[in-house]
């Protein structure tokens, strides 16, 4: 099951920026690293509440502001309901995690008096990558069950680089069993002809292309 970057685990990419840079082809920390982390913390919790859709066997975090009792996490089943508390069964599938929250808000809205709900998904089903920062198209990328794709290649499907692009800088940051690592993908070089320099993505993996620095 690929995972993808919920809003705990985008803060703990963040504080993984801080710690001990590992991987290959080359991990090194960026210049002005720190402005560059903040980008993506903030690309990817928009990407959560406004461009990511909630599939199938997703799980979810939900919880009711001052109402402990009803904090639950949930698997969406294959037919995309999830089972919550006073309202049974409720079709979440194929809404972003804003229009769930609504949903589960207006049907507990028989039972409590303004429910405020939150929804975070924290584990995703569906093989995403992420492509941040100076892309002509940067947004959520579904990743092939049936071939790889290497950071150019996906760079490429975010429609190629803007002008503004400091290539070279570009990061690739992953998640694996709690630990964080961010990789430095030369991606001018690669495209000049290193190709070993390229890196293959695994489902999860953020690629931050930053701006050159004039």
């Amino acid at each position: 099951m690929g995972k993808g970057v919920s809003r705990s685990g985008a803060a703990l990419l963040l504080l993984g920026f801080a710690s001990v840079w590992s991987g290959a082809p080359r991990a090194e920390p960026p210049p002005a690293a720190g402005d560059e982390d903040q980008l993506i913390l903030s690309a990817l919790r928009k990407m959560e509440t406004e461009e990511y859709r909630i599939s199938s066997q997703d799980i979810l975090d939900i919880s009711v502001y001052r109402e402990e009792d009803l904090t639950r996490e949930a698997r969406v089943a294959a037919d995309g309901k999830i089972g919550f508390p006073l309202i049974g069964q409720a079709q979440v599938a194929g809404l972003t995690v804003s229009e769930a929250e609504e949903r589960l808000g207006r049907a507990l809205a028989t039972y409590l008096v303004h429910p405020q709900v939150t929804v975070q998904v924290k584990e995703y089903h569906a093989r995403k990558i992420y492509v941040l920062g100076e892309v002509k198209n940067p947004g959520a990328f579904q990743l092939p069950s049936d071939q790889t794709l290497t950071v150019v290649e996906t760079i490429a499907l975010a429609g190629g680089l803007t002008k503004t692009a400091a290539s070279n800088r570009t990061r690739v940051v992953r998640q694996t069993g709690g630990k964080v690592e961010n990789f430095v993908v030369p991606v001018a070089d690669v495209t000049k002809g290193d190709k070993g320099k390229d890196l293959v993505l695994q489902p999860g993996d953020v690629v931050f292309v930053p701006q050159a620095i004039f």
